[in-house]
């Protein structure tokens, strides 16, 4: 039987049976399959013979046109592989093996086989296909078109950049070369402003030495011609030199050296040269071997004794000596100050034959001094006092200065005289602030000379200070080789043996006014005549 709109379904080249698609939807809870052998021709569904009349009424309306069976010469769709393309899409521009698709317009394919209008079909499509590569060739035209003027703007870039940068180079070059000789110019006149300021400087310090020299040349005439004060003005004997400073109220001659005491200390430790010198009024000269803990004594310049302290225990103990640093003469009997002990430092009081009578415990002791009045003991540190032993009783002093504590930074030597004001007076050097202080006996210091330095009234390495027999001060500058004389008020008056010492250390005066002077570096000591009075 045959079906209007139903054509009879072929097996395809793998003999795979259909199964119908009405009773598989409505048997499916059973898994019956029932073998399609129509298909529709309006919705392509697979149809068994039972199926096919209901399903082809359904469409009834839609198969007035009538639809063959097989289609000669038309292939068959690659999607439904047993079905025949049936209707052509113009929108899709497509084959279709449905009848609808998508309310789009459609035709029949039966209705143009036989009258040439596959023929039609074919020219259209192709015409389409030629117009779409047309229009796709106009696209890569275009783009290609594009690229060349791409190309053509950046090389015109490259040639307006050139053509700028030339003129630029051409336009800025005398520009840029007067640049670079402001430049040099402006470096040139900085070095020259520097110049100018540094001897601006230079001029103005000269300027103000020559005033304070001037203030001071006018301040000393103006005692010279005082008429309260006797004009008096230096002597010299024979040939001696003027001093630099010219002081109208001393008696001046040039000291002579009048002999010399090699001490030929040596030692395994390092060389000993003396540091620290005393001398008794006996005559006696005690010199301090002090790498040795050895103590010399010389009676009118020759070798008198020697006796070492370096087994000696302080206090009975058994630690001896290690180093000595102070020496005095009580009378005739030697004081000794021994530092670098375990127990701090301590003062030895020795007899007459060199034998230890008493020995008093003193922290950081540097030297000692005796008044020859009252025979007190004045024993310097190097913190910020001294101590005065009177008898067997010792009493602590601060130094001050102006309300404040002094820090005696490296304080070696100090010497004890009378002061007509303020009684016993006390002078010490620091070697650190290369500076002289004099103090009253409660610690006060009331004058101050000199500061680090190369000029006349300054120091490099500050050590030895004594009073001579007329009351004025000599102090000694270790490494410019000289000696300061001042005034009993610390002022300076001139410098003396320069050139004629070599790193002074320890000065004091004999009994006959000569000048003692050890030397550092030649373990020399030297004796000058000194010929210098206080007039007024």
């Amino acid at each position: 039987m045959e079906f209007m709109g139903a054509f009879k379904l072929e097996k395809s080249a793998e003999n795979v049976d259909v199964h119908c698609e009405v009773c598989q939807i409505a048997d499916d809870n059973f898994q019956l399959y029932v073998t399609a052998t129509h298909y529709c021709g309006v919705c392509n569904k697979k149809l068994c013979k039972n199926c096919i009349e209901g399903h082809m009424f359904s469409h009834k309306a839609e198969l007035t046109k009538g639809l063959p069976g097989k289609l000669p010469n038309v292939p068959y769709c690659r999607g439904h592989p047993l079905n025949q393309f049936r209707t052509y899409c113009f929108r899709c521009e497509t084959l279709l093996c449905e009848i609808d698709h998508h309310d789009h317009k459609t035709e029949l394919i039966q209705d143009h086989i036989g009258d040439g209008k596959i023929e039609i079909l074919k020219t259209k499509c192709n015409q389409r296909i030629e117009k779409i590569q047309s229009s796709l060739n106009a696209v890569n035209a275009t783009m290609q078109g594009d690229e060349a003027l791409q190309i053509e703007i950046q090389e015109r870039h490259r040639k307006i950049n050139t053509i700028l940068t030339k003129s630029a180079e051409t336009e800025f070059e005398p520009i840029t070369k007067r640049l670079k000789l402001e430049q040099k110019q402006k470096a040139s006149l900085e070095t020259e402003l520097e110049k100018c300021q540094n001897l601006t400087n230079q001029s103005v310090d000269s300027l103000k030495d020559k005033i304070t020299m001037s203030v001071q040349m006018k301040t000393t005439l103006k005692k010279a011609f005082n008429p309260a004060v006797r004009p008096i003005p230096l002597k010299c004997g024979g040939n001696d030199v003027i001093p630099s400073f010219y002081h109208p109220v001393i008696e001046w001659k040039k000291p002579q050296l009048k002999y010399t005491l090699s001490t030929q200390f040596m030692s395994d430790r390092r060389n000993s040269f003396p540091v620290k010198i005393a001398f008794s009024s006996g005559n006696h000269l005690a010199v301090i071997d002090n790498a040795n803990t050895r103590v010399k004594v010389y009676l009118y310049g020759k070798y008198y004794n020697s006796f070492s302290c370096g087994k000696m225990s302080p206090h009975g103990g058994s630690k001896p000596f290690t180093d000595i640093w102070g020496a005095a003469y009580r009378k005739n009997r030697l004081i000794l100050v021994n530092v670098k002990l375990e127990s701090g430092s301590d003062v030895m009081f020795f007899g007459e034959t060199s034998y230890l009578l008493m020995a008093k415990c003193v922290p950081n002791g540097q030297d000692v001094a005796v008044h020859k009045k009252s025979g007190h003991v004045y024993v310097l540190t190097n913190r910020d006092c001294f101590y005065v032993i009177q008898g067997n009783s010792m009493k602590k002093v601060y130094v001050t200065q102006n309300g404040q504590l002094l820090n005696l930074a490296s304080a070696h030597y100090m010497y004890v005289d009378e002061d007509e004001n303020r009684g016993e007076k006390i002078l010490f050097t620091s070697k650190g602030h290369n500076r002289l202080y004099i103090v009253n006996k409660d610690g006060i210091v009331f004058s101050t000379y000199g500061a680090y330095g190369h000029g006349p009234n300054e120091f490099d390495g500050i050590t030895g200070v004594c009073v001579d027999p007329h009351g004025n001060v000599v102090v000694a500058d270790q490494f410019h080789d000289r000696l300061h004389l001042l005034t009993p008020k610390g002022e300076f008056i001139c410098h003396l043996l320069e050139g004629d010492v070599s790193r002074p250390q320890a000065v004091l005066f004999d009994n006959n006014g000569n000048l003692i002077v050890s030397e550092m570096n030649s373990g020399l000591i030297k004796t000058f005549s000194y010929d210098i009075k206080r007039v007024a």
